[in-house]
């Protein structure tokens, strides 16, 4: 009986705590303004560098103009 036991909480309990995210990673908070060290008296802060601009979207190429068709000879 024990060994049943045993093995019913080595093989289910794992799969039951995955699945209901028993062990879910916990995300940490982000920094606040608030949370930040503030600079000694008499200094000023850095500012933070600004965030670079996404480039523009790159234009797709125009599309190739299709050769003329060759005009048959007049004639004949």
């Amino acid at each position: 009986m024990k060994k049943i036991i045993a093995l019913f909480l080595i093989l289910l309990l794992p799969i039951a705590f995955t699945l209901t995210n028993g062990c879910q990673k916990k995300e940490e908070p982000a920094a606040t303004e608030e949370a930040a060290p503030a600079a000694p008296e008499g200094e000023a802060m850095p500012e933070a560098p600004a965030a670079p601009e996404a480039p523009a979207a790159p234009e797709a190429p125009a599309a190739p103009e299709a050769p003329a068709a060759p005009e048959a000879p007049a004639g004949k």
